[in-house]
């Protein structure tokens, strides 16, 4: 599954309720920082992979920002005459 480890039933039971629990706002990196300070002793790498292969996708929706340019808004010079 993923690589020398093969996916934990008991692994991904652990990384659903954290994520029920956040109502579902939550990535990889929040549920394992949330999983850090307990008992559970799961990688950052290895709670992407699961969430990955489980299909728990964080529920916002980012729009990409635009930056608009200041040579956009300049003429360029005239450089023939």
């Amino acid at each position: 599954m993923f690589g020398s480890k093969s996916l934990n039933p008991n692994e991904l039971l652990k990384i659903r309720v954290f994520f029920n629990k956040s109502k579902e706002p939550y990535g990889s990196p929040r549920i394992y920082k949330e999983m850090e300070g307990t008992v559970f002793n799961i990688g950052l790498n290895r709670v992407a992979k699961i969430m990955i292969k489980a299909g728990l996708k964080d529920s916002r929706v980012y729009k990409k920002q635009y930056k608009q340019s200041i040579k956009e808004n300049e003429a360029a010079p005239n450089i023939i005459n």
